[in-house]
C-alpha cells in the first residue's frame, strides 16, 4: 500500500515484475544491502528487460523514503531511473499525477518521524489556509496546478532561501531536485550522494550549506537537530571548498571566472553572492579574496597600480580623484573586457569591442589602424602572433596582452567613465569629501560659530544633510526594515536629525528672545542650536569610522569596538539590576544630606538623587558625606566589592574574549566588510558623495520612468515587484543591462550587423559557459576520487561476501 501503484495486467511480465519487486522491497525494509544485491544478481531476468527495470524503478522510492543511501545507489547502478521524478513537459495529466504521487510518497516520512517535524510545519506554512494534512491519493485527481507538490516544494525552498532563489523542479535535472528534497528532510548523506551526481558542484554545495543554516535557525528545530544541521552545513561548505581549491590549483583564471558565473536558479546572484548570503566564511576566506578584490576595483586592475613612489590601488585612486579623474586614463591600468557576459563580474562595466577577443578583422577601428599602419609596436606584434598561431594564441594571452592588442578601441572618455564607475574610486571620493566636510564643520563649530545668526555655512550644510536624508529614505524604501539593522545607517539618520533640530532652533530664535533655560540647565534656549550641531558633529565623526572598514589593518579594530559595544549592552542589563538593588538598599540606610536641611535647589536634594549617587559610587566615587550610619558604610563596602571588583573584572574578561575572537576572525570579517562595501558603492546613484548624489538620483529616476513606459523593465524583470525593480535598477550595470536586453528582445533573423554580432556573442557565451561547467565538473571528479571513502556511502562488502558464502 505504501508504494506507488502499478496497473495490474494478467500477463507474465507483470507477474515477474511483482515477484522481483517484493523481494527488493523486503531487502530494503530489512536494510540488507547484501540481500538486495544478491537478489538482483541472481534473478533470471535480464537487466535490460522491461520487468527488471520496472522492479528496480518501483523499489527506488522506498529506498529514498527510508534514507537508505547505499540501496538507492545500488538500484540506480542497476538501471533505476531518476527521470520518474520529472514532471512531463507536454502537460500530460496522468503523468503529472503519477509524479505527484511519487513526490508525496517521499514527503510522507515527515508524518511519523518527529525529527522531520520542521518539514511538516514548512509544508503547512506554504499551504496557507488549506488543510494542514498532506494530500491523500483521492484528492490528487482534482488538484489544480497551484496545489501540486512541485509548487509546494518550490514555495518551501523560497521560504527558506529567499525570493532570490528562482528554482523550479526539473530545471537542472532530477538529481538537483532530490538533493534539495534530501536537504529539507535533513538527510545530509542522501543529499551528498545526489550532489555527487548533479552538475555545478560548488554552487550546489553552497546552496545546501545555506539551506541547512536557514533550517537550523528556525524556532521549531530542537537543539540536537540544530547541531546536526549546522554540522551538515559545515560539511557541504567543505565540499565547495575542496572542489574550488582543486580548480584554483589547476587554472586560477577559470576558477575565478566560475565564482562570477551567473546561475539560472538564483536571480541576479553569482556563486560569490551565494557564499556571502550563506555565511560560508571559510570558503570566502580561502577561495574568494581575489574575486572580492576584482569587484572592489571594478574595471581597474586590483594589483600592480603605481604612480611614481606611490604604490597601491587606493592611494593611486586618491591621487587621481584630486585631479577630478582627468589624469586617471593616462596613469592607471585597466582590466581587459570580459570574453563573454558569463564571465563578467557585476562591477565590470567596460564594453566589449566588436570582434573581441580574436576576430580583430571585424573591428572597424583596428582594421583602419592596420591599413594606415598606425598601430603601435605592441598591438602590431600581438596581431602578428595571432595570425601565426590562430585562435590558440588568445587562450594564452593574459590581461596585459589583451589590453595591449585592443588598446586602440579603448578611448580616453571610456577610461574616464570607467574610473568614476569603480567602487574603489567612489569609496575614496566619499572619504575625501567626508574629511573635507568634517574639518569644515568642526572648524565652524569650534572657532567660527556666530550663535543664532544664520550664515552661508548653515545653508551649505542644510543642503548636505538634506541630500543625506533623501538618500536614507531611498535606501529604507529599497531594503525595508533591514535598513535599521545597520549601525552606520542609524548614525546617518541621527546626525541629520540633530542638524535639522539645531536648524529649527535657530529659526525659532529669530523671532523670539529665547533667553529662558530648560529646567535646571544653565544653557539658554538660544544656545541649544549649538548643542544640537555639536552632537551632530560627534555622530559624523563616529560615522567616519566606516571608511576604515575596508582597511585590513584598521577594519578589525572598528569591528572590535562595535562588538564590545554590543557586549556592553548585554552586560549593562546585569549591571543595571545590581545598581538599582544597591541604590534602594542605600536609600534606606543613609541619614540624608546635611546640606539639604534648608531649601536648597540642587540635584543632591532631589528625591531621585540616591540613584545618581549609587551610580557614581559604583564607578569608584565614595561620596561619604551622606553616609553617617554604620549600616550605610557596610553596604557601601559591598557596593565597591561587587560593582567595582567583580562586575568590572567580568566586563574586562568579556571584552578580552571578544577581542581574541575578532582577532582570530579578522581576515574573514575584513572580507565580509569588503563585500558589503563593494555592493554599496557599486550603486553609483546612491554611493556618489553628498550632495552630488542628488543629480545622479534624478537621472536614475528619470531613466527608471522611461524604462517602465517603454517596457524595458518588463522584459528584464517580468516577475518582480515595483520595489524589486527599482532596487535592481539602482544597482544596475548598464553594460550588463544592454547585453541582457539583446537576449530579451531576440534580434536573431533580422539580417543586420547587430543580429549577426548578437548571434556570435550568444555562441561565445554558450562556449565559455560549457567550458566553465566542464572545468568545474572535472574538479569535482578529482575531488571525489581523492575522497572516495566518503562517497562509498557505507557499502558493507563484508556482509555481502558472508551472505554469498552462506548461500553457496
Amino acid at each position: 500500500e505504501d508504494n506507488p501503484v502499478i496497473s495490474v495486467r494478467d500477463d507474465k511480465k507483470v507477474i515477474q515484475t511483482q515477484v522481483l519487486l517484493q523481494k527488493l522491497l523486503m531487502a530494503i525494509r530489512w536494510n540488507r544491502y547484501d540481500v538486495l544485491k544478491h537478489t538482483m544478481d541472481s534473478t533470471r531476468l535480464p537487466r535490460i528487460s522491461e520487468p527488471f527495470i520496472d522492479a528496480v524503478n518501483l523499489a527506488l522510492p522506498l529506498a529514498l523514503q527510508l534514507n537508505h543511501v547505499d540501496h538507492a545507489k545500488l538500484l540506480i547502478a542497476y538501471g533505476a531511473s531518476l527521470d520518474q521524478y520529472l514532471y512531463p513537459l507536454d502537460g500530460d495529466v496522468s503523468g503529472t499525477m503519477a509524479v505527484d504521487r511519487r513526490w508525496q510518497y517521499l514527503l510522507s516520512a515527515c508524518r511519523v518521524d518527529m525529527r522531520l517535524h520542521h518539514m511538516m510545519l514548512l509544508m503547512q506554512e506554504t499551504r496557507g489556509k488549506q488543510s494542514t494534512q498532506l494530500m491523500s491519493s483521492s484528492t490528487l485527481k482534482t488538484l489544480t496546478p497551484a496545489e501540486r507538490m512541485s509548487d509546494r516544494l518550490e514555495r518551501v525552498y523560497r521560504l527558506l532561501l529567499g525570493d532570490a532563489f528562482q528554482y523550479e523542479l526539473g530545471i537542472r535535472g532530477p538529481e538537483l531536485d532530490l538533493m534539495l528534497w534530501a536537504g529539507v528532510m535533513n538527510r545530509p548523506k542522501m543529499a551528498k550522494f545526489f550532489w555527487s551526481r548533479a552538475g555545478q558542484p560548488v554552487l550546489n554545495a553552497l546552496t545546501m550549506c545555506m539551506l541547512f543554516r536557514r533550517l537550523a535557525a528556525r524556532p521549531d528545530v530542537t537543539q540536537v537537530i540544530m547541531k546536526h544541521m549546522l554540522e551538515s552545513a559545515h560539511e557541504f561548505e567543505g565540499l565547495a571548498l575542496g572542489v574550488q581549491s582543486i580548480a584554483m590549483d589547476e587554472e586560477m583564471t577559470m576558477a575565478l571566472d566560475a565564482l562570477e558565473n551567473p546561475s539560472v536558479i538564483w536571480d541576479d546572484m553569482r556563486l560569490l553572492d551565494v557564499a556571502v548570503h550563506g555565511f560560508c566564511e571559510d570558503f570566502i576566506e580561502k577561495c574568494c579574496r581575489e574575486s572580492l578584490d576584482r569587484r572592489f576595483a571594478g574595471d581597474l586592475l586590483p594589483y600592480g597600480q603605481r604612480i611614481g613612489p606611490v604604490k597601491g590601488l587606493k592611494k593611486s585612486c586618491a591621487i587621481c580623484v584630486f585631479s577630478l579623474g582627468f589624469a586617471a586614463p593616462f596613469i592607471l591600468r585597466y582590466q581587459a573586457p570580459p570574453k563573454a557576459s558569463t564571465v563578467r563580474f557585476p562591477t565590470q562595466r567596460r564594453r566589449v569591442p566588436m570582434g573581441y577577443p580574436f576576430d580583430y578583422e571585424s573591428n572597424v577601428i583596428l582594421n583602419t589602424d592596420i591599413k594606415k599602419d598606425q598601430l603601435h609596436w605592441g598591438s602590431k606584434e600581438l596581431i602578428d602572433r595571432l595570425n601565426d598561431e590562430g585562435t590558440r594564441a588568445v587562450e594564452t594571452m593574459n590581461n596585459d596582452d589583451l589590453n595591449e592588442m585592443w588598446s586602440p578601441t579603448f578611448t580616453y572618455w571610456e577610461r574616464f567613465r570607467l574610473f568614476w564607475s569603480s567602487p574603489v574610486v567612489i569609496f575614496t571620493a566619499n572619504g575625501i569629501v567626508q574629511v573635507f566636510a568634517l574639518l569644515l564643520f568642526t572648524d565652524w563649530i569650534v572657532r567660527g560659530y556666530e550663535g543664532i545668526k544664520f550664515t552661508p555655512l548653515d545653508y551649505v550644510f542644510a543642503v548636505y544633510f538634506g541630500a543625506s536624508i533623501l538618500l536614507e529614505c531611498i535606501e529604507f524604501f529599497l531594503t525595508g526594515w533591514d535598513y535599521l539593522g545597520s549601525f552606520w545607517n542609524l548614525l546617518d539618520v541621527g546626525a541629520a536629525a540633530l542638524f535639522f533640530a539645531g536648524f529649527r532652533m535657530k529659526l525659532i530664535c529669530q523671532d523670539e528672545p529665547c533667553d529662558e533655560t530648560l529646567g535646571r540647565s544653565s544653557l539658554p534656549m538660544k544656545k541649544m542650536d549649538k548643542l544640537f550641531y555639536s552632537a551632530c558633529l560627534g555622530l559624523i565623526w563616529a560615522r567616519f569610522l566606516r571608511i576604515f572598514t575596508a582597511n585590513k589593518a584598521i577594519g578589525p579594530l572598528v569591528i572590535m569596538v562595535r562588538k564590545m559595544g554590543q557586549d556592553l549592552l548585554k552586560f549593562g542589563l546585569v549591571w543595571t539590576v545590581m545598581w538599582i538593588a544597591f541604590a534602594i538598599t542605600l536609600n534606606g540606610s543613609v541619614d540624608g544630606n546635611p546640606a539639604c536641611e534648608g531649601d536648597w535647589n540642587t540635584y543632591e536634594c532631589e528625591e531621585w538623587w540616591f540613584f545618581i549617587r549609587t551610580f557614581f559610587q559604583a564607578m569608584g566615587e565614595p561620596l561619604l558625606v551622606e553616609h553617617r550610619t554604620d549600616a550605610s558604610v557596610i553596604i557601601l563596602v559591598f557596593v565597591f566589592i561587587i560593582m567595582n571588583v567583580i562586575l568590572l573584572n567580568l566586563l574586562i574578561a568579556i571584552m578580552s574574549n571578544t577581542y581574541l575572537d575578532v582577532q582570530q576572525q579578522s581576515n574573514r570579517r575584513f572580507l565580509m566588510d569588503l563585500y558589503a562595501v563593494s555592493e554599496d558603492y557599486s550603486k553609483i546613484a546612491l554611493a556618489m558623495p553628498l550632495p552630488f548624489n542628488v543629480l545622479f538620483l534624478i537621472v536614475d529616476v528619470v531613466l527608471y520612468i522611461w524604462y517602465t513606459i517603454d517596457g524595458t523593465l518588463d522584459k528584464l524583470y517580468p516577475d518582480h515587484t515595483f520595489r524589486d525593480r527599482l532596487q535592481k535598477h539602482m544597482a544596475q550595470n548598464s553594460t550588463q543591462i544592454n547585453e541582457r536586453l539583446e537576449r530579451a528582445y531576440d534580434l536573431e533573423g533580422t539580417g543586420n550587423t547587430e543580429s549577426r554580432a548578437s548571434q556570435k556573442a550568444k555562441g561565445q557565451e554558450a562556449y565559455y559557459q560549457s567550458r566553465t561547467d566542464a572545468f568545474m565538473e572535472n574538479a569535482k571528479s578529482t575531488y571525489v576520487k581523492r575522497r572516495w571513502k566518503e562517497f562509498s556511502f557505507g557499502v558493507q562488502e563484508e556482509q555481502r561476501d558472508s551472505y554469498v558464502q552462506t548461500t553457496k
